[in-house]
């Protein structure tokens, strides 16, 4: 198996899902069979023999195996994990967006789902409500990074975990604005990074935002239950991605625009503003419009 690998961290709704889908099809990289395996945050225990049989089974002596796992950036333990199990060359890359902005993207997302019924503001500052009912099994939550609207982005404290255990030269971090404006530029800034050749590569804008046709359906799919557990043991990945697949493409549709006023964006990203700095002033990341200050 490869002894060199590229992992993508998150954080979620900011554009990882599209980074992925243009990278898969460089034939330097061997993708992972599903962007998201969840395996350094959700199945570690399954072992790395599991790993590679599940998801790389494909691999033809690329030079990285490649994933995607929004996971990975808010799970405290991941990086450690990543760094203990794979030997040799290991890459890094998150994408950060402005953090109001990927709550509110977050929260649209698990609202379409048929799952989040409160306001945004008020789910936004109830995290500990949405925990507690998780843990005691009382929501449809799939996953525990699923409500954190606010805590997903403080992502001065979650990139700390991976400075602490990977050296610098081997972290990228993309700013979703950045990709949004010139995906072009933005791919060939993570080659350079990957020292792979600048390959001619479609680009793409997936999982834009949509809404849930009929939602009590979009709800069932989405909720936890012990069939879908029992479902998911005994039928095989491929046929569970296409499914997925065929239900998401008949379910939903394209969503309204909707956007936050300024003056909503402004008094929630108060809560970043320690966070944000620290980005500023640690990773010299050029996110000072971000605080909204001059507006």
């Amino acid at each position: 198996m490869g002894k060199s690998y590229v992992i993508g961290i998150g954080a979620p709704k900011a554009a990882t899902t599209s980074l992925f889908d243009v990278l898969k099809h460089h034939p330097d990289l061997c993708a992972s069979k599903i962007k998201e395996t969840h395996f350094f945050s959700n199945y570690y225990d399954k072992g790395l023999d599991f790993y590679y049989k599940k998801y790389f089974h494909h691999y033809n002596n690329e030079v990285y195996l490649f994933e995607c796992s929004t996971g990975y950036l808010p799970t405290k333990s991941t990086a450690k994990r990543i760094r203990d199990s794979l030997e040799g060359t290991i890459k890094i890359i998150a994408m950060i967006r402005q953090p109001v902005d990927r709550a509110y993207s977050h929260y649209r997302m698990t609202k379409s789902w048929g799952i989040e019924k409160r306001s945004f503001v008020d789910a936004f500052y109830n995290e500990e409500e949405s925990e507690k009912a998780y843990n005691e099994g009382k929501s449809d939550y799939m996953f525990h990074w699923d409500f954190k609207y606010k805590s997903n982005g403080l992502y001065f404290e979650q990139l700390e975990e991976y400075y602490k255990v990977f050296p610098k030269e081997d972290i990228l971090v993309i700013l979703y604005d950045d990709f949004a404006k010139n995906q072009e530029k933005v791919i060939s800034e993570v080659t350079t990074f990957l020292g792979i050749k600048d390959s001619s590569l479609t680009l793409k804008h997936s999982n834009k935002g949509k809404v849930a046709k009929y939602p009590s359906i979009t709800r069932l799919f989405y909720k936890r239950s012990k069939f879908k557990e029992v479902f998911k043991k005994f039928s095989p990945l491929f046929f569970r991605n296409f499914l997925r697949k065929l239900l998401l493409n008949t379910t939903r549709k394209e969503g309204s625009k909707d956007v936050l006023s300024l003056d909503v964006k402004k008094e929630l990203t108060k809560v970043y503003q320690e966070d944000i700095n620290h980005l500023i002033s640690n990773y010299h990341l050029d996110v000072e419009h971000w605080l909204y200050e001059n507006e």
